[in-house]
């Protein structure tokens, strides 16, 4: 049996101290060294909220970590960072805060390589900076929009010979040594440049009076007054713009007609389009003395030698023989005898014939009456493809006469092909149904052009294919034209012997 005392007993059983309950006041200055924290080179995976842990693997400086929730750990103390530190894939997304590098040396924001490199796939907003020659000076930036389309932007610009040889659809691009007024490129399919405009020298100076014409394509110069134009105030030669007859249908001659043809209608590039004229047309340097020419189908001016149109005098031809002046009235007999060697012609109200009175009294009948010509009566399509192949439609008119349809003739602008077929139906009809109510009159058997400039169909031939020919009053007819190939101008003459 060891004979010791309690306390020493007490002293020696107890190897390990808790400073928590068995300490007060501790002071640990003179020992020395102290470590009041767990360390390691990683940190532990769980810890209870208020543990610390000593990082050895850290940054010098940011080694001290608190357990500030369960199983988390989080740096405590300022955390200076030293001078140099590098940093990789580290997540750079701010979602508020003021960032501020206006005194940093250098900034890289966007990721660069060359434009080859570009990343496939791109999240809308990223941008890329290409750094080799490929990229055009001063269009280096690339933004991605939409996902995964990279779009320049900028405006790039350099010679024509560095000009980048990848584009994105939608870049341009200013060539610097390019023609003036000819330096934008734009990129309009991948990796292709196309000049903004392909003429050769734009627009000319119009001079001082402001007027361009167009001499080929893209191409323009000053117009000549007097020659392409004339301005207000300025002589006209009467070669110029001759009277157009009544077939003119109001036409104005021009030189580049020529005589006897006038322009009815401009083509969609702006030439004019002339046709002959037919009718009276009055010439002579006075109204007393003007002397009467007309032009016939053909555009060929035929002079009445020796007809005059006298004011005061009225019609006469000194150098004809027989009567040789006229007079006009109306009533059954003229109350003046118009002298010897005249006559005077006068509409006779009894039967409204046209009659001559002579100096002996006598009246006599003038023509033969009415013929089968002056009782044709026409309709008139006209299709315009404004420079262009007609396309297929349909164009209706109404009729107010009644009669028989002997002739259709169509006439284009170019040798080419169409079909025309004409189809009728009430007026009445035509008001609730339109174009879709009306019925062909021609069994199948339309009018045609076939490579040629026009066609016609004749009495006979509508009689041999049984088209319908009777053409009642209050009635809307319609021509169709369909299978149409080079004509671009077409027009149909429906000739009707009126009853």
């Amino acid at each position: 049996m060891c004979a010791c005392s309690a306390s020493q007993l007490l002293l020696v059983a107890q190897t390990t101290l808790d400073l928590r309950t068995q300490a007060k006041n501790v002071d640990f200055t003179q020992a020395a060294a102290t470590k009041p924290n767990k360390s390691g080179t990683a940190l532990p995976a769980s810890c209870g909220v208020g543990e610390t842990f000593f990082l050895t693997t850290a940054a010098a400086g940011q080694n001290l970590y608190g357990c500030t929730a369960a199983n988390a750990w989080s740096p405590i103390g300022a955390n200076t960072l030293p001078a140099t530190v590098v940093q990789t894939n580290q997540s750079n997304a701010y979602t508020g805060g003021a960032q501020n590098f206006s005194a940093a040396a250098a900034t890289f924001p966007v990721q660069t390589g060359t434009l080859a490199n570009r990343p496939g796939s791109c999240t809308q907003g990223q941008h890329y900076f290409a750094t080799d020659a490929a990229a055009a000076d001063g269009a280096r930036l690339y933004g991605c929009s939409p996902a995964n389309v990279w779009v320049s932007v900028g405006f790039g610009r350099g010679t024509l010979a560095n000009r980048p040889g990848v584009c994105a659809q939608g870049d341009i691009y200013f060539g610097l040594d390019a023609a003036a007024g000819q330096n934008l490129y734009f990129c309009t399919v991948t990796n292709s440049w196309t000049q903004m405009t392909t003429g050769s020298a734009g627009l000319a100076d119009p001079g001082s009076n402001g007027i361009l014409k167009r001499t080929a394509l893209n191409t323009t110069a000053a117009a000549v007054a007097g020659t392409d134009y004339y301005a207000p105030g300025s002589a006209i030669a009467s070669s110029d713009l001759p009277f157009p007859g009544a077939d003119a249908k109001g036409g104005i001659l021009t030189s580049s007609c020529g005589s006897g043809y006038a322009v009815d209608s401009y083509q969609a590039d702006g030439a004019p389009h002339c046709a002959p004229i037919t009718g009276i047309q009055f010439t002579g340097s006075t109204p007393a003395d003007t002397a009467i020419a007309t032009y016939n189908a053909a555009g060929a001016a035929l002079q009445d030698s020796g007809w005059t149109l006298n004011v005061a005098t009225g019609l006469s031809c000194p150098t004809c023989s027989g009567p040789t002046y006229f007079t006009w009235t109306s009533g059954t007999t003229p109350a003046t005898d118009p002298g010897a060697g005249n006559m005077t012609l006068f509409v006779d109200s009894a039967d409204m014939a046209l009659k001559a009175y002579t100096h002996a009294g006598t009246v006599v009948p003038v023509g033969a009456g009415s013929t089968t010509n002056q009782r044709y009566r026409y309709i008139q399509f006209s299709f315009d493809g404004q420079g262009s192949a007609i396309t297929a439609t349909t164009v209706c008119k109404g009729v107010d006469f009644s009669g028989t349809i002997n002739q259709v003739t169509l006439t284009g602008d170019v040798s080419g092909s169409a079909t025309v077929d004409l189809l009728t139906e009430t007026h009445a009809n035509y008001i609730t149904s339109g174009p879709a109510g009306a019925t062909s009159i021609t069994n199948t058997h339309p009018a045609t052009i076939a490579s040629a400039y026009g066609g016609t169909v004749a009495a006979a031939d509508m009689a041999t294919n049984s088209w319908t020919t009777t053409l009642a009053s209050s009635m809307d007819m319609c021509a169709a034209v369909s299978s149409i190939a080079s004509t671009t101008r077409l027009n149909v003459l429906v000739r009707v012997t009126a009853n």
